[in-house]
């Protein structure tokens, strides 16, 4: 996926407009919302991740990952 690897070379911006290409293409894309929720985070937009994170697990309340974040953001 695009968007991840925009965001492991620190280009949040790309990889945020990658994330909401995918998302619209596929509004269950569970993960999309996850790696956005990481991107936001890292911006230090919280209140986007968190929503992100919601949304992820809205999606599939299994998502380990986006629960471990959604844990970490409320722990601030």
């Amino acid at each position: 996926d695009r968007g991840v690897i925009y965001f492991r070379k620190g280009m949040n911006d790309l990889a945020l407009d990658n994330f909401d290409q995918a998302i619209k293409i596929n509004p269950y894309f569970f993960e999309a919302y996850a790696n956005r929720g990481i991107c936001y985070n890292q911006k230090g937009q919280d209140q986007l991740a968190l929503d992100d994170f919601n949304h992820s697990l809205k999606i599939n309340p299994h998502h380990l990952p986006s629960q471990e974040w959604l844990r970490l953001l409320q722990n601030k």
